[in-house]
Parts: C-alpha cells; structure tokens; sequence
C-alpha cells in the first residue's frame, strides 16, 4: 500500500497529498474513535465482531455454493478517516471506486467462484440487507461494493 497518494479530491485543480491507512490491528472498536487523527485514516480488524458470522451465514444460506465457492468473509475490517477503494477483478480490471470516510469490509482472502453473480446477488440477500440495516442504525445511509483486491 501507498504511504501517501496525491489525488484532487474536490474537483478543484488543487492536488493534496493524504496518508492513506494507519494499521491498528484488533484495536477494542469502542477505542477507535480516539486513535482517529484529522487528516490521515485508521484501518483495525474485528476478526471476532458477531458481524462476520452473521454475514458469513447470509451468504452460505442465500447464494449457491456454486457462486460463492466458500467464500464466505472471517473477517470484519473498519476504515474511518478518507481513504481510496480501488477494485481489481479477476480480469485484470482496474476501477478507483470511491473516497469514502467510513468503510466496513468482511474480508477472506479468497475469491468466489462466480465473482460476476456473487457481485449481482450480494446486496440483495435478506441476512446481508438485516447486517447493513444494523450497521446503518449506528452510521447512517451507507453505500455497499463487493470488491476484490490482489
């Protein structure tokens, strides 16, 4: 990953260098807000967040084996601070996706095994919809991307 990455985030010709991520692995997520620094970002891993279960079950139960191919997350990562996400398929496609100031990601390195219908279905499972309401309870509005990085 990049130290630091130059990008015009407003559109207005000003180029402003930010540092992307600071790693606080298993941080207490009750303690993050107070290891955020205005300016930079702050990546931890709840491996343990009932989140990543729920989530793993949502999509075991609701797609078929044959599109997930056991890809199911057994990890929850938490970014706040602005930061870029970047998608890179199977293909070889590269797309910068957002800035966000706030990211969950339920990780497992691994890729499903129909990537394309995994992407098409994801959002719509009643368990994956039951996470983003809880998650959305405590956030506000949030947006979803299933991406892969390599």
């Amino acid at each position: 990953m990049w130290d630091s990455i130059v990008r015009d985030p407003d559109g207005e010709g000003e180029l402003t260098p930010y540092e992307i991520v600071e790693s606080a692995p298993r941080l207490d997520p009750s303690r993050m807000p107070g290891h955020y620094r205005d300016g930079r970002s702050l990546s931890a891993e709840f491996p343990l967040s009932p989140l990543v279960p729920r989530m793993a079950r949502a999509i075991q139960e609701g797609m078929p084996e044959a599109v997930h191919g056991w890809c199911l997350p057994d990890s929850l990562f938490v970014t706040i601070g602005f930061h870029d996400l970047f998608d890179v398929t199977p293909d070889d496609e590269a797309l910068y996706v957002a800035r966000p100031f706030l990211a969950f990601r339920f990780w497992r390195q691994c890729v499903p095994t129909d990537w394309r219908e995994f992407r098409a279905r994801i959002f719509n499972l009643p368990g994956v919809v039951a996470v983003r309401r809880d998650l959305e309870a405590v956030t506000g509005p949030l947006e979803g991307y299933a991406l892969w990085q390599f």
